[in-house]
């Protein structure tokens, strides 16, 4: 016979009803008159209405102990506001507005890869953009010229890794730099490569031998303080090395230079030309303009970059 539902368990000795999830005073209830049932769980979220699942909002967890809801757990709610970090922090649909300064936006690499005109970049002296090859043109193959390509912005330099394509010829030269001079800013031409003079630091990727200054040869790579040029605006050399890659062929290479903290590295089509080399004084976390440059004295060459990709570990504003 089955038991009456109404009736006591006759095995169950009566007690006090308390919120444990047990049938305490043997009614056959569980925790009648509880806020909750022991060890019960549930969602919780306390920010405003709308803003769960928004961004980085989410619901957190409740424990039920003692006849009570415990505190809210794991639970993430609105900021008070946006951080750039590519995340939207205040859940209310947009990412990083209002973090960075007018003109510029939160992000992690900035890229110019000349298939159109770059927005960003300014061109100065005698560079431009080639509609017809697709290439951000330094210098053209005449006398005397000067030409740098710059991004707008000046960003904190501290840790990041650029790659881009440079096709030079029997002219000078050319070199990426970090400057503070400013985004128009064209150096010294010639064995200048129209960088140096400037407030900042380079890396040259050299094809003319500059007799009595610190060049090696006609196909070198090497470190710069700008600011400290050789007689004549001859970039001066921190230090530098004969490049395995015939640099002034005509061709395109890839070139990759990564900077971590002062130290700088290149490589040109997957060969190694110098690694970790510190640059003395370097002011790790600086904001510095990015950019090209080249030149050309007396010997003359058409001098261009395209692909262009600078990346950052963290996101800031470019």
């Amino acid at each position: 016979m089955e038991p009456d539902p109404d009736e006591p368990d006759p095995g169950c000795v009566p007690a006090p009803e308390v919120c444990d999830g047990l049938d305490n005073d043997c009614d056959r209830i569980v925790d009648e008159g509880c806020v909750c049932a022991e060890g019960e769980r549930r969602s919780c979220y306390s920010g405003p209405p709308g803003t769960q699942g928004v961004g980085v909002c989410k619901a957190g967890d409740q424990v039920c102990s003692g006849n009570a809801w415990g505190p809210c757990t794991g639970e993430s709610v609105p900021a008070r506001g946006e951080a750039c970090d590519l995340v939207d922090n205040d859940c209310d649909g947009q990412t990083d507005e209002g973090t960075c300064p007018a003109g510029t936006a939160c992000g992690v690499s900035l890229a110019a890869d000349m298939a159109s005109p770059p927005e960003g970049w300014s061109f100065n002296g005698d560079a431009f953009w080639d509609a017809d090859r697709l290439a951000g043109v330094l210098t053209e193959a005449r006398h005397g010229q000067a030409g740098t390509i710059i991004y707008r912005n000046p960003i904190a330099a501290d840790v990041f890794t650029a790659t881009f394509e440079f096709r030079l010829g029997g002219g000078d030269g050319m070199g990426f730099m970090l400057q503070t001079t400013g985004e128009t800013a064209v150096g010294d031409g010639g064995g200048g490569l129209g960088m140096a003079g400037l407030a900042g630091f380079g890396v040259e990727i050299d094809t003319y031998h500059n007799l009595g200054c610190t060049d090696s040869n006609k196909n070198h790579v090497g470190v710069d303080d700008l600011t400290k040029p050789c007689d004549g605006g001859v970039l001066g050399s921190l230090g530098q090395g004969t490049s395995g890659v015939a640099l002034g062929d005509g061709a395109f290479h890839k070139a990759q230079i990564e900077l971590d903290k002062g130290k700088v590295s290149l490589n040109i089509d997957g060969k190694l030309q110098f690694q970790g080399f510190a640059i003395p004084g370097f002011p790790v976390g600086s904001k510095f303009f990015y950019g090209f440059a080249a030149g050309t004295g007396d010997a003359t060459a058409r001098q261009e970059i395209r692909n262009v990709k600078i990346t950052f570990p963290s996101p800031r504003c470019l």
